[in-house]
This record gives structure tokens, sequence and C-alpha cells, in this order.
């Protein structure tokens, strides 16, 4: 099975410096006592609330040894609570172990193995044995097949033996699998290079299947471009979209004082042209790193600018762990030379062109954005993203320039970014804040707000909406070198569940 082909090439990678990998999982679901069916355990645990939840730091400390033994085992330590079984506090895991199995009876068939001992409230030992069974030619199913793990719970630390007193299962959700991306660590020394590789390879073994195997992501895509400007009295966004089977054209008007106008023109997906850094959408739009020019139906469009910085948002590591399943966000800031939106002169004003593409999840996924190109008697800029998880958390990055210098602070081992305000609407406004700090550089916070009538619906996915302005108001205090400042032309974007 591939899955074995990458792990050779991950410890090839990491052969001149024998790199390991590490990373933590949380899983949780429900059982019940008794050696019986897992769904109907799992099914009379939920009623009775019998929660079972381990969290695990799994380190594969030796690629090179991890992928040369047939056991494939990586070491599993943690913590553990099972209602009834242990207390309120739950108890530590330790000397576990996960193993890797290519299936020696179907080809396209990988199994997880988990052994989790642990000593119960009686002070008895037990472990916890689970399975995962992904089955790589049942490509509708192995989302769910990689996320489940059903398990038995034993008497004694001895693997495979002991009597059976309890049997469930437990999944690990979404929000946990972005996370668990999020907490992968390189184990060794190496070079960035070195690193980079091990945990490229290392998220390859964990979704290629998922990612490539099981879907044409051609026939799921959502690729985005979009230009944006505002004055802080009139202001535009302009959309380019291409969608599996169709390419939308959006284009969103704003003015001080009424509600903002969406005008959306629809194209055949032939119609689509792209080639370095270029996008055309047949003859009625096209941009480049340099211009844009075309009309939204009746709308004309023509802008020059000269685009001057960039930033990357997605963690390099999160995004080669996950390449395929994340997007890559890339911003682009410039003036505008000459150019004119439906009518309005826009010369002279700041610029943001961005570009995104999903390959799946654009239907589910939720997102705050904050961005702040323009404030009065200063040269800051802010740009401010996160996405939403299932448990309400919000995973942000961000760009500053501030005195001449770029922050590109993506990475959360250096920086931090934290929203203080998502969107909530508060007295007819809807209010966004953030906290952005880098250790003796910047700490700044940013508060934000416009009347929800300068908010466009600018589409629905799936059941989540995107609500946006570009005439928000925004208050900036940078605490370090000191300044408060005030700018009224920022961006505001909220995608939240309808």
């Amino acid at each position: 099975m591939r899955v074995l082909v990458l792990l050779a090439l991950a410890a090839a990678a990491a052969a001149q410096v024998d790199l390991g990998i590490s990373f933590n999982e949380t899983l949780q679901g429900y059982f019940t006592n008794g050696d019986m069916d897992f769904q109907q355990a799992y099914d009379q645990g939920k009623a009775a609330n019998r929660v079972i939840r381990f969290t695990s730091h799994i380190v594969m400390a030796h690629m090179r040894a991890f992928t040369n033994t047939s056991q494939h085992a990586a070491d599993l330590n943690g913590h553990i609570f099972a209602r009834g079984l242990t207390g309120l506090l739950g108890t530590e895991v330790s000397d576990g172990v996960l193993n890797l199995f290519n299936g020696s009876v179907y080809d396209h068939e990988l199994e997880m193995h988990y052994y989790v001992p642990f000593k119960g409230l009686d002070q008895q030992p037990y472990h916890v044995e689970g399975v995962k069974y992904v089955k790589g030619d049942n490509c509708s199913h192995i989302f769910s097949m990689m996320t489940t793990l059903f398990i038995h719970v034993r008497r004694g630390h001895v693997r495979a033996q002991g009597t059976i007193v309890s049997s469930g299962i437990v999944h690990i959700d979404l929000a946990q699998v972005l996370e668990l991306a999020g907490s992968i660590r390189v184990v060794g020394n190496g070079t960035d290079a070195d690193k980079l590789d091990a945990i490229a390879e290392f998220g390859t073994l964990l979704l290629e299947d998922f990612a490539a195997d099981c879907f044409n992501v051609s026939n799921w895509r959502s690729q985005f471009w979009y230009v944006w400007a505002s004055n802080g009295r009139n202001g535009f966004l302009l959309d380019l979209v291409a969608r599996p089977d169709t390419l939308e054209l959006r284009l969103e008007t704003y003015g001080a004082g009424v509600a903002p106008v969406v005008t959306k023109q629809y194209l055949s997906i032939e119609d689509l042209s792209t080639a370095n850094n270029s996008v055309a959408f047949g003859n009625e739009m096209y941009m480049t790193m340099t211009r844009c020019a075309g009309a939204v139906k009746s709308l004309n469009v023509d802008l020059t600018y000269a685009l001057k910085d960039k930033n990357d948002f997605v963690p390099e590591i999160i995004y080669l762990a996950l390449k395929g399943l994340v997007p890559q966000i890339e911003s682009y800031y410039g003036t505008i030379g000459n150019g004119t939106v439906a009518g309005v002169n826009y010369a002279g004003t700041a610029i943001a062109r961005t570009t995104y593409a999903f390959e799946v999840g654009l239907e589910w996924l939720q997102w705050v954005m904050i961005s702040a190109l323009s404030f009065d008697d200063t040269d800051l800029r802010i740009e401010v993203i996160g996405v939403k998880l299932a448990n309400s958390t919000i995973i942000a990055t961000s760009y500053v320039f501030f005195h001449g210098t770029a922050y590109h602070l993506n990475d959360p081992l250096v920086a931090s970014t934290r929203f203080t305000e998502s969107g909530a609407i508060v007295n007819g406004t809807r209010v966004f804040g953030a906290r952005i700090t880098k250790s003796k550089e910047i700490d700044i916070v940013v508060e934000c707000s416009a009347p929800l009538l300068q908010f466009a619906l600018l589409d629905v996915e799936g059941d989540t909406a995107i609500h946006t302005t570009v005439l928000g108001a925004c208050t900036a205090s940078e605490t370090i070198s000191g300044g408060t400042f005030r700018g009224t032309s920022a961006l505001l974007e909220l995608k939240e569940k309808q």
C-alpha cells in the first residue's frame, strides 16, 4: 500500500540526521460494560453518558527504526478519563504504544492499533486496546474510518489478554484533526529543510490516501482571486471565483450610509485561463499583478496598482502537513495608481490582492477577518485571519506593517494572534477585535466595527453565510513604541453558520 512507500520516503528524507516525529491526538466517545457489538455499546454508553476520552502524546523518535521494523511502533503517553473506571480527574497513561500495520489480507487496508494502559479507580490495572480499519478502496467512508477507533477495555496490562470489561467507540473530530496537525513537531536535530521534509512526508503519510486516492480534488476545488479598496466613503470588493462547474464574477460596491450592492455574473468554466499569477474570465474580466480590468454586467472596472509586499497566512508546517485539505492564503499589498470602479475614482487608495483555493470543506468552514490597510498619520497596516473550530476556538495568524517593517506572523511559536471579538452583533453593530504580539517588537490591540447596514451578504456556502464590509472603523493601539491610530476603511468579514 502507498502508505508504506511514504513511510520509506520519510525515512529516506531523514536518513542522514535520523529525525523523528511527534504529535498529540485526542479521542472521545462512549462505552459501556461488557463484550458486545461496538455500535451497540456506543449507543448505550451515550444514553448513559458513559464518556471515555484519552489524550495522547505520540512519538516516533527515529523514523528509520519506525519504518524498518515490522511492528511500526510509536511511544504513546498521556491521560485518560473513563466514567466509572477512573476518578473524575482521570489518570495518567504511560508506556502505551501505537502500531501502524499494512493489512496482511487486503491490499488496500491500513490498521492502526492502540495500546493504552492505565490504573483504574479500584487501583487495578486496565488497558484500552483499539483499532482503526482504513480501507483505501472504500473511499466514500474513508474520513469516518480514519477518525473512528473501536475499543475494548481489558483487565491487566498484557496486550490482547485479560477479560474484556467494556466496549465502545471513540472519535477524533475535524477540529481535533486540525489541532493534531498543529501539534506535529520534529524530534532530533537537523536543518530547517530536513525538518520541513519530515513534516511534509508525515502529513502525506496521514492524509495522502484520503486527499488523493479517494477523490479527484478537481471535482471539488474552488479557487478565489479578489481585490478590494476603500477610502472610508466608498469602497469595493471584486471576487473572481472558479468553482468546479462554473465561473462567478462578484462585485460588491459600498457607500457610506447606504446598503451595499452585490452584482453577480456567471460564465462557463471553459472561459477560465490562468498564468503567472494572472487570471482571466473570458473577455469579461482579467486580473494581473499590476492591473485589473473588465466589467461585471454593466459595472466597469479599470485599475492599475503597484503591489509591494506579500504575506502567507497559513503556517508552512500546517500547510505541508495538510496540503490539499487547507488553503494557502496569499495577500499582496500596495497602492492604486489610476482607476475607477463603478464610476468611483480610487487613485492613491491602498489595495490588497488575495488568492486562495479550497480543495474541500468550503461549505462548512467558518472564518473571521480584519484587513485594515490605512490609518491616519501612520504607515500601519494590519491583516488578521482566523478559522473557527468546532469548539468555537479561533486559530489566527496575522500580518503587520509598521514603521517601515513588515511582520509576517504566521508562526504561533514566535508570535501570538488572538481574536478578542469575532463579529458579534452589539446594538446593531458588528464588533471585531484582535491582539497581535511578538516579543519585544510589537504589541497591537485593534478594535473595529461597522453598522449591520454596511455589511453585504456575499454568499451562502452550505449552512454558512459570508457577511462583509469595507467601511469598517478601526482603532489600533501599539504599546511597545507607543501610539493610537484610527482608520475608517477596513474590510471586516465573518463566515458563520446561519
